[in-house]
């Protein structure tokens, strides 16, 4: 009979090597943290956890608050700044290249 590995405890957030910045992009949106709970449909003990780096993100939250602040879920892995720098230029891009922006309800991202 084989010896099942022993679990290894996850990290806590804060040592984990890459944050996620989502209380940095709702403000920059000019949202608040009681925003977020009503449009989300979280419990609030969930938000305030993930609001304050208390609890690890999931893909899932990534991509429910990416979908709500309507930005890419890679972007909220970064600095509001830095995810806007990112943005704009890669809009500049599309436009020297006469490639169409994307739409609003049509996001450039693609789920495999």
């Amino acid at each position: 009979m084989s010896e099942k590995p022993t679990k290894r405890a996850s990290t806590p957030p804060d040592q984990l090597r890459h944050s996620w910045y989502f209380a940095e992009h709702a403000t920059a949106h000019g949202h608040r943290q009681a925003d977020a709970e009503r449009a989300l449909g979280w419990p609030r003990g969930k938000i305030n956890a993930l609001w304050n780096g208390k609890q690890r993100y999931t893909q899932e939250s990534i991509d429910e608050v990416a979908t709500w602040l309507e930005i890419e879920p890679y972007g909220l892995l970064m600095r509001p700044e830095e995810a806007n720098a990112i943005k704009q230029l890669r809009e500049a891009a599309r436009a020297i290249a006469g490639a169409p922006q994307p739409q609003p309800d049509q996001p450039s991202r693609r789920h495999v």
